[in-house]
């Protein structure tokens, strides 16, 4: 007998078995579910993945969350055209209070700043020293009044507490300080002392003196004089001047 007649016979005694019918319907649904289900993740990983795209281009967009220059006037006007650069010569409003500066470390009423005719009781040196001054650079270069007030402070670290107030307000000569202001205003590049201030002197109880300057159009400055000395004084210090005009007004500092 050979090898297809005895295969023939084997078949013949044992018949091949078939699987029930629900066993093969339930293969194949749990089948269909697992495809159905990959297809639903991948769809949903797609749409998440588009989104994010989406708002990092808005995050990084000139025009962040707002919208684009296109859409906003006021925002393509701004970014076309530059700002108006500081006047010299323009009016200033009336100097009131009305522009207190504000700063990361509060904001500060009229009356704690030096301004026209006043000088408060005790001074944040680490903080802003008049009201409605105009950035530096700005402003008139004529002077019409200033108004000085002599501080003391207790430690020579002036960001520690606050000074008190030892006299004034009182009255410079517009004149002398206008002069006085000249090389502070317009120092030459090299203008600056290379070696520091060599044991400054005195090292607690600083007098400082705060200049009130009010410019012909109204604008307002404000210069801080530290008055302290140095084992080697710098021979062309911009401030000497305005010291002296300070020192006639109030006196020598200490």
């Amino acid at each position: 007998m050979n090898k297809p007649e005895v295969r023939a016979r084997l078949l013949a005694v044992v018949p091949e078995l078939t699987a029930p019918a629900d066993r093969l319907g339930q293969v194949r649904r749990q089948a269909d579910r697992r495809r159905v289900k990959r297809l639903l993740m991948a769809t949903l990983a797609t749409g998440l993945a588009l989104t994010a795209f989406v708002g990092a281009l808005n995050l990084l967009s000139p025009a962040g969350a707002g919208g684009t220059f296109a859409n906003d006037p006021d925002l393509a006007t701004s970014a076309s055209t530059p700002g108006p650069s500081p006047s010299r010569s323009g009016p200033r409003p009336g100097l009131t209070g009305s522009g207190i500066p504000s700063t990361g470390r509060g904001s500060y009423a009229a009356n704690d700043l030096v301004g026209r005719d006043r000088c408060p009781a005790t001074l944040d040196l680490g903080g802003p020293l008049g009201v409605d001054v105009v950035p530096p650079g700005s402003g008139s270069d004529e002077v019409s009044e200033v108004t000085v007030c002599r501080y003391r402070h207790e430690a020579f670290d002036m960001s520690v507490g606050k000074a008190i107030r030892l006299a004034g307000p009182r009255q410079a000569d517009p004149a002398s300080v206008a002069r006085a202001l000249v090389p502070i205003l317009n120092p030459p590049p090299s203008n600056w002392n290379s070696e520091g201030c060599r044991m400054p002197s005195p090292s607690r109880n600083v007098t400082v003196d705060i200049v009130y300057v009010v410019g012909a159009d109204g604008s307002a400055t404000v210069h801080s004089l530290t008055r302290i000395t140095c084992a080697n004084p710098w021979p062309a210090d911009p401030a000497i001047k305005l010291r002296a005009a300070v020192d006639a007004t109030m006196g020598p500092p200490y």
